[in-house]
This record gives structure tokens, sequence and C-alpha cells, in this order.
């Protein structure tokens, strides 16, 4: 009995034995010639296995076909999809979003200056009162009220006891040590602002905290500086040169640089010319900190008793 390979649904029955050897019902007819078992397991003859063969073979092409179409049909409707795809494959997936967590980018956060090992923020400590004092050489005319103005919106951001003393002839040094004792007697130096001359660079402001390590063991703000360049076009506008001191001051209460443009904090000083609301929440992080009553001045070692 021949084969028709191009019929499917059938089981094919090539000769004239039972599918089954003793007593196998089969449902079987006739057709054309042919004869055809439905439903039933059969032995396959090499005959048979070859005409399935040969239906698979000629089904290949038109599902490869198929698949072609609808993938190129899926890359223009999303064209974007395909981009990730491609650099799933040369990058890798992205790990997956944990249950509950968005998988919508995070924004910008605002980063500390220095940090615990717990990941808490290094800060001042709240309990205490902290000076800020000027040296105005080299200053503009009038700066004296934008410093007090700066200061008291750093203060009302963090809550730190700050205020802002007499002036001092202390040079403006990165280098300026927090304790010293023939100039200021045995206490902390106070947080200086001042203006340096570096032609050279055009950095608006430099400096930062000046940090010790406290008898717990842990680091603890105790002074800062913030150098402005005097040589700085922003020092002729109060409302610039207030910019530059809120960003000098933010650096001194903790906050590091920014990644965000529209912050004030942005690492080139291109930034806003106030704090943002995210900025504001750090500083307030910040004005929280360990209260140590019992910090030392530091003594020759510059570590707090």
């Amino acid at each position: 009995m021949s084969i028709r390979p191009d019929l499917a649904g059938f089981d094919i029955r090539i000769d004239n034995r039972s599918a089954h050897d003793e007593g196998g019902q089969t449902n079987c007819r006739v057709r054309s010639g042919y004869e055809y078992c439905v439903g039933q397991a059969m032995e396959f003859s090499d005959n048979t296995f070859a005409a399935y063969l040969y239906l698979v073979k000629r089904a290949i092409p038109t599902i490869l076909t198929a698949v072609l179409v609808l993938g190129a049909l899926a890359v223009l409707r999303q064209p974007d999809a395909l981009i990730k795809w491609l650099d799933e494959l040369r990058y890798g997936a992205p790990a997956a979003a944990t249950s509950g967590q968005s998988e919508t980018p995070a924004e910008p956060v605002v980063p500390f200056a220095n940090v615990q090992p717990n990941g808490s923020p290094v800060t001042f400590s709240p309990c205490r009162k902290w000076t800020v004092s000027i040296n105005s050489d080299f200053g503009p005319p009038g700066a004296k009220e934008v410093i007090d103005d700066a200061v008291r919106e750093i203060k009302k951001a963090t809550g730190l006891k700050l205020s802002v003393g007499k002036d001092v002839d202390e040079p403006v040094d990165p280098d300026r040590s927090v304790y010293q004792l023939e100039r200021y007697g045995d206490a902390w130096a106070p947080i200086l602002v001042g203006w340096t001359r570096d032609e050279a660079s055009d950095v608006e402001t430099s400096g930062g905290p000046g940090m010790v390590e406290n008898a717990a063991g842990e680091d603890t703000y105790v002074s800062g500086l913030v150098a402005l360049n005097a040589d700085g076009s922003f020092n002729s506008s109060p409302a610039e040169l207030k910019s530059a001191l809120l960003r000098g001051l933010g650096h001194v209460a903790g906050l590091g640089y920014s990644e965000d443009a529209n912050s004030l904090m942005y690492w080139n000083g291109s930034g806003a010319a106030g704090f943002s609301e995210k900025e504001l929440a750090a500083l307030k992080a910040l004005g929280q900190g360990e209260c140590v009553e019992t910090l030392g001045s530091g003594g020759d070692d510059g570590l707090a008793g």
C-alpha cells in the first residue's frame, strides 16, 4: 500500500497488519485507495518515519517565514524593545526588581560628604554652639551682611546652634588645623569663612568640614572652612555671593556634591541659586546627629575627649 505524506491528522497504516499485535481495535478507513487509522497507537515502519520527517521538513520554511514576519512587525511597532533586547544580549539582563519595588529609575539623591560605618551621616553635635568667624581680607564690600544671611539660612535648615562671631586674621589655608591653641585657646577652631587669591584657579569655593574622632570612636564634625575665590565674578553680586556661601556652608554642614543639575550642590557649581527640597531634607537630617555633650577640645592630638 502506498503513502500520502501530504495528509496530516491520521496515523498512517502502511501494510495490512493491525496496529496491535493481537486483538487490537483500530478505527481505520479507506479513502481513495489509501487506508488510514485514526486515534490509535501503532507500530511505525521506516517508511512511516520517513513520511513524518518529510512533513516536518516541509513545515520548517513556513514556520521560519512566519516568525520573521511577526518579528519584523514587532520591531516596526516597538523599535525600542529590539534595542533593549540587543543591549541585554551584549551586557546581560538587568537585575529583576524585588517585590514591592518600582522599576522606575530612582531620582538623584543628595549624598552626604562623610558617613559612619552604619551608613548614617557624620554630623556636628546639635547640642553645642558653633561659631562662624570671618577673615574679610580680599572680600568685597558688604560681604559681612551676606554671610550673616547665609548662616541664618543654614541654621534654619539644620537646626544647629550656629552664630557669626568676630572677624579673625587667621589665613585661609585649606590645610588649617581644627585645633589652634595659640590662636583660639583650648577650644575647637571656629568655622572660618574667607577669601583667597588664586588667579590660576576657576574654583568658586573650596573647603569643607573639619572632622575628628570622638571618645566613642565615631567621626564627628568640630570645625570647617569656606574658602572663596577672591577673583571670582560672583563677588560683585550679593545674590551670587550668597549662593556661593550657601554652597560652601552646605559642604561644611555635611552635604556632598550632587549629580542633580537643578540643585545648589551640583558638582560643577552651575546649579540652582538655592537649596532644593531634597537638599533641605538632607540638611535637616544633618542637624539631627548624635548629641555629644562631653565633646572636648581635642588637645594637641586633635581627638575629641
